[in-house]
C-alpha cells in the first residue's frame, strides 16, 4: 500500500510538472489581473474614489513613475513565473520519459514527416544562395531521419536514456513542423525564410549532431566494456525478428563499417553475429 501511494505521488508530481507551462501562463495572467483588481478596490475602499480619479490628484511625473513601478513589478514577476513554467515543463517531460517505454513514447509523439520539398524555389532577392543551402541541409536531415532513428533505437536497446529520447522527440517534432510548413509553399520569400526557418533548421542540425554523438557514446562504451571483461558484446541483443535484425544491422553499419572509419575487426564480429542470427531466425 505504501509503495502504491508513493508511486501515485511520483506520477502526480510528474504530471503537474508536464502541465507547468499552461499553468504558469494562467498564473501570470491571473497575477496581472488580480494586481489591477486589488489596486482599484484598495483605492475605492480607502478614499472612496476610483483609481484614475485618485491618480489625478498627483503631479504627472509622479503618476508616470508610480504606473511604471507597478507595471515593472507585476509584469516582471509574471515573466519570472512563465520562464519557470517553461523550465519545469521540460523537466517534467524528461521525467515522464523515464517512466515510459521508449518505443511507445516515440510512437505517440511522432507524426509522419513530409519529405516533399522538391517543388520549393526562392523568389529573387538577397541571400538566395544561403537560403538554398539551408533548404538542402533540411532535405538531408529529413532523408537521414530513418537512419538516425535506427541508431537511436540501437542505443536505447542497450541503455534506456530519457535525455536522448527527449532530444529525439524534440528533433522529430521540429522536422515534422518544418517539412509540413515548407511542403505547402512553392514560392518562398528569402527574407521570410531567413527570419523564420533558418534559425529552426540550425536548431534541428545541432540536435541531429548531439543525438548522433550521444548514441555513439553509449554504443562504443558498451563494446569497450565487453572487450575489457573478455566477453563478446552482443550487437543484436533483443532482436527477435528478421526486420529487427536488418534495422539494427543497418544502423550499426553506419557506425562500425570500415568505410565510415569503423574498426575492421569489430565490424567482422558484427557481421558474423548478424549472419548467425539471421540463419537462426530463418531455420
Amino acid at each position: 500500500m505504501f509503495w502504491h501511494l508513493l508511486r501515485a505521488f511520483n506520477f502526480s508530481i510528474i504530471k503537474l510538472l508536464t502541465l507547468a507551462l499552461p499553468l504558469s501562463i494562467v498564473a501570470s495572467v491571473g497575477l496581472i489581473g488580480y494586481s489591477i483588481y486589488i489596486a482599484f478596490s484598495k483605492v475605492q475602499k480607502t478614499f472612496g474614489i476610483g483609481l484614475f480619479s485618485y491618480l489625478n490628484l498627483f503631479p504627472f511625473i509622479q503618476i508616470v513613475f508610480a504606473v511604471l513601478y507597478f507595471l515593472v513589478s507585476v509584469i516582471g514577476t509574471a515573466i519570472i513565473i512563465y520562464s519557470l513554467g517553461v523550465e519545469w515543463s521540460e523537466w517534467g517531460q524528461m521525467l515522464s520519459l523515464s517512466t515510459q517505454n521508449y518505443n511507445n513514447y516515440i510512437q505517440m509523439q511522432l507524426s509522419e514527416i513530409n519529405p516533399n520539398l522538391a517543388n520549393n524555389f526562392f523568389e529573387e532577392g538577397k541571400n538566395v544562395q544561403r537560403c538554398q543551402q539551408y533548404m538542402n541541409t533540411l532535405e538531408e536531415l529529413i532523408n537521414d531521419f530513418e537512419d538516425l532513428k535506427l541508431q537511436v533505437d540501437t542505443a536505447m536497446s542497450i541503455k534506456q536514456n530519457s535525455a536522448i529520447a527527449y532530444k529525439f522527440s524534440e528533433y522529430a517534432n521540429l522536422l515534422n513542423e518544418l517539412s509540413n510548413q515548407l511542403s505547402s509553399k512553392t514560392n518562398i520569400n528569402p527574407k521570410t525564410f531567413e527570419l523564420k526557418f533558418i534559425p529552426q533548421i540550425e536548431i534541428a542540425n545541432r540536435l541531429s549532431k548531439d543525438i548522433t554523438k550521444d548514441t555513439l557514446r553509449i554504443i562504443n562504451k558498451n563494446v569497450s566494456s565487453a572487450n575489457k571483461t573478455g566477453k563478446v558484446f552482443d550487437f543484436f541483443e533483443g532482436c527477435s525478428t528478421e526486420e529487427e535484425l536488418k534495422n539494427r544491422y543497418k544502423a550499426l553499419c553506419k557506425v562500425y563499417h570500415p568505410d565510415v572509419g569503423g574498426h575492421e575487426e569489430t565490424f567482422k564480429l558484427l557481421q558474423n553475429q548478424y549472419d548467425e542470427k539471421m540463419k537462426a531466425i530463418n531455420v
